[in-house]
């Protein structure tokens, strides 16, 4: 059971895998991608339903493959923990749901649904706790009933409670020893003095171990109530046999009064500079810096979350190429909004040297001050819009994620459909919108500094549905005339494209003397070609939204691509010129090795990841 976030509320696959070789120097290519507004974008319609005690239904048809995906989302996170808070007892009574119920004693629950082919779990946020569950279509009475009694007739036994608190305290325990988590959970303690937003999930430990049996079963009975929760379905069904199986499942389960209270005011407005420090047993210094933001119904989100894109999303974005390739302050960079029901943070993070921690510092905030004094360019606008645009429809392109977004848009915003929607108002923003949030949220007075530092060593820190998408197309395999298996997929109900491209190698073709060779030459692939520089690929790249990234495993190395299919063309070109004609320059060579060194470091400073390699 994991804790973690859908993307705001990924093509099944229009190519799924493409192995190919494409041979010759690349054309010149156009400096700007298509404008993402001639991108036609469908979200297929989501039927809505309503029982007398309060259900909410969301049912979405699907029929591309034969299968069936179910969540239901309860209005019960760590902020909504009334006479728990830090406790994190929703999270625990996330796991405890798939301890038993009166019908499916322990153990039961994942061995069936994994007897039948499916998949099933769950995870908490800060304002919710959500239920997934995907099977074959011919399973989902199971699969429902199910969910069905896990929400209704959970039983919490007494001895799963206590072998389930061991294992959440051990997660609370692994959590404090990994800097990456602490320095994230450290910004929100400190960033927040009142609202709920600044316990952790998982739970604070000694608020935690308080927790009894009898705890968290009346909580379960005052949160678990029909009028609660949004019950989603996605897949190859017909949307009224669904609404009729679920009022039969659901229609005795009664509605309970539960408490109310609104957050909105509750947080005092930041006026001053806040800092933590923590120091731990590490190599490196993990920066997270933070300024209050918007909750994800404001109309700022979209500028906002256009802004980080361009600040820290990507090898090309601001503070990338200025930190990093530039000056190589830090070793990683990026930005990101995090927009939950109340207002959020918005988010800046860095591994790098401690000798480096005032020199990054300051960078950081004279990007953010080039941004609010001169703008941003249109070039870097349409970039971040693409990026996005094809995040978001990578993110809908399974029916786990699609009956998850309906869920979560419709709890969040009362519209089901608010994914579709905020890409279209993403196209919208200008570059006076993002200038406009710059100045207005990304204030240095009023932001926190939370540091990870070495032990005792502190620094002084001054659907697309037509009837074409219901066609399951079989996967087709072709031999080349040089000897490559090429491989396709076609999926048109969303207008991505992926490619894989992989080789044999990897680190079963390395010796002692060359260990991590095969990483370091595919690190290098990006870093420039014959015919183009590094920063002229990732400017390409990132303009038109394409995501590519490298890999080397214990038996293959390769490329991997995600991309709109208007660029397919244009991708193809470019894979062709890296990997026929790779610079593999000094100083990137140079560089690139100080970068895997650092990379090693931190992996050294994850007791847990360490403990494994040795």
């Amino acid at each position: 059971m994991s804790c973690n976030t859908p993307f705001k509320i990924n093509l099944f696959i229009s190519l799924l895998s493409i192995f190919f070789l494409s041979v010759g120097i690349s054309p010149p290519l156009p400096s700007l991608a298509t404008p993402i507004s001639e991108i036609n974008i469908k979200s297929g319609k989501t039927y809505s339903y309503e029982l007398d005690n309060g259900l909410r239904i969301l049912i979405k048809e699907n029929h591309n493959h034969p299968l069936v995906a179910i969540s239901a989302l309860v209005d019960a996170g760590s902020s909504s923990e009334y006479g728990f808070y830090g406790s994190g007892i929703s999270h625990f009574i996330e796991h405890m749901l798939f301890k038993g119920t009166e019908k499916y004693k322990t153990g039961e629950i994942h061995k069936i649904i994994q007897s039948l082919g499916g998949t099933i779990n769950g995870y908490t946020t800060l304002d919710y706790t959500l239920y997934h569950v995907t099977v074959p279509v011919e399973n989902f009475n199971t699969a429902l009933d199910i969910i069905s009694d896990m929400l209704q007739n959970a039983t919490f036994n007494e001895d799963e409670f206590n072998k389930e608190k061991k294992v959440i305290l051990e997660e609370i325990k692994m959590n404090e020893d990994k800097p990456e988590k602490s320095v994230l959970l450290n910004l929100w303690n400190e960033a927040f003095t009142k609202h709920p937003y600044r316990f952790p999930v998982i739970g604070k430990k000694l608020l935690f171990l308080n927790l009894t049996r009898e705890d968290l079963f009346q909580f379960y009975k005052r949160r678990y109530a029909p009028n609660n929760i949004i019950l989603s379905i996605a897949g190859d069904i017909n949307h009224k046999d669904a609404y009729f199986k679920v009022s039969k499942l659901f229609s005795k389960f009664n509605p309970r009064p539960y408490e109310i209270k609104s957050l909105d005011s509750i947080e005092p407005r930041q006026r001053l500079k806040r800092k933590r420090i923590e120091e731990i047993e590490t190599q490196l210094v993990y920066l997270a810096l933070g300024f209050k933001s918007v909750d994800i119904n404001s109309k700022d989100i979209y500028a906002l979350d256009v802004l980080a894109h361009i600040l820290g999303k990507g090898r090309s974005s601001r503070l990338a190429l200025k930190l990093k390739d530039e000056e190589e302050l830090v070793y990683s960079i990026e930005s990101f909004n995090y927009t939950p029901k109340y207002k959020g943070l918005f988010i800046i993070t860095a591994t790098l040297e401690e000798d480096n921690l005032d020199d990054t510092i300051c960078a950081i905030f004279k990007e953010i001050d080039r941004i609010k004094d001169k703008g941003v360019d249109e070039t870097e606008l349409e970039k971040a819009k693409n990026t996005i645009l094809v995040n978001g429809l990578k993110y809908l392109q399974t029916l786990e994620a699609q009956v998850q977004d309906i869920a979560t848009s419709l709890y969040f915003t009362n519209d089901a459909d608010f994914t579709y929607k905020y890409l279209k108002r993403i196209n919208q923003q200008t570059k006076r919108d993002i200038q406009r949030v710059a100045k207005k949220y990304l204030i240095s007075e009023r932001s926190t500094i939370s540091l990870v530092l070495p032990k005792n060593k502190s620094s002084e820190v001054k659907h697309h549905n037509d009837d074409k998408s219901k066609e399951v197309k079989p996967i087709k395999k072709i031999i080349l005339s040089n000897g490559i298996t090429l491989l396709l997929k076609e999926d048109r109900s969303l207008p991505l494209v992926d490619i894989q491209l992989v080789f044999e190698g990897g680190l079963r073709y390395e010796t002692k003397d060359n260990n991590g060779i095969c990483n370091l030459m595919t690190q290098l692939f990006l870093e420039g070609t014959k015919n183009r520089t590094k920063y002229e690929l990732n400017r390409s790249l990132e303009e038109r939204g394409i995501s590519i990234n490298t890999f080397s495993q214990n038996n293959s190395f390769g490329i991997s691509a995600s991309l709109l299919s208007k660029d397919l063309e244009f991708a193809i070109s470019l894979l062709s010129d890296v990997l026929l004609y790779p610079e593999f320059s000094k100083d990137a060579l140079k560089h690139k090795k100080k970068i895997i060194k650092a990379a090693i470091r931190k992996e050294e400073d994850d007791i847990f990841s360490y403990g494994f390699l040795v």
